[in-house]
């Protein structure tokens, strides 16, 4: 039964929302005030469950795409599943590395059905991650998932086209292995956030230089 296997599900909702509440509130240092998005969660949560409906068993009958949500969630959550992905990935690389000219017909093979299966799998991890998420809105606010979804359409037109170009762009997915140390991902989720502070002191250095540039024009000019 899908209550015994996942509990009561308005109060996993709630649960969840409370602590993802509760996180919000510790970084940003106020981890004992009450807020009032928990009390309105709690509100939609008590009219949800008041329109829920009743087995025969008196037991609460958890709704087809409530249980969809809580089973793709913990899908994406399992750790098992996450090392598989990052086997795909390293797959996918190989597989990418393994074409060109003067490589022999089992690696070419390999490559083809590595892109293949690897997008197949993409695909799977993409509508599971929409099913996991509040709302297919909400899983579009993350910028890892936009930069996901983007890769794996790439994929899927590099495949229906087919342009070896195209398919070679999800090569930056291998940035996702990096999770696995902690320093790499602390190291370049700072670089990332340092780009732009890198082009605004690239594009005052160049102001700079323009402007010595121009004064050396006409202060050297008869010189």
């Amino acid at each position: 039964r899908v209550r015994q296997s996942l509990g009561s599900a308005f109060e996993e909702v709630e649960r969840e929302k409370m602590r993802d509440m509760q996180a919000a509130q510790r970084a940003a240092g106020r981890s004992d005030l009450p807020t009032t998005k928990i009390l309105e969660d709690k509100a939609k949560i008590e009219k949800a469950e008041e329109e829920v409906e009743i087995d025969a068993d008196g037991e609460k009958v958890l709704d087809a795409g409530l249980a969809m949500h809580y089973q793709a969630k913990r899908v994406i959550e399992n750790r098992i599943f996450r090392y598989v992905t990052r086997v795909v990935i390293l797959a996918h690389m190989i597989g990418m590395a393994s074409k060109g000219i003067g490589i022999s017909d089992f690696w070419q093979e390999f490559a083809v059905y590595a892109d293949l299966g690897c997008t197949i799998w993409y695909i799977g991890e993409t509508v599971m991650g929409m099913f996991a998420a509040q709302s297919v809105s909400d899983w579009f606010q993350s910028s890892f998932n936009k930069f996901e979804f983007l890769m794996t359409l790439l994929g899927i037109t590099g495949l229906a086209i087919p342009s070896p170009v195209v398919l070679l762009i999800p090569a930056f997915r291998v940035f996702r292995l990096m999770a696995i140390f902690p320093t790499l991902q602390a190291l370049l989720l700072a670089s990332v956030a340092s780009v732009q502070a890198i082009l605004n002191v690239l594009v005052f250095v160049l102001i700079i230089a323009f402007s010595y540039a121009v004064a050396g024009r006409w202060v050297f000019l008869h010189t």
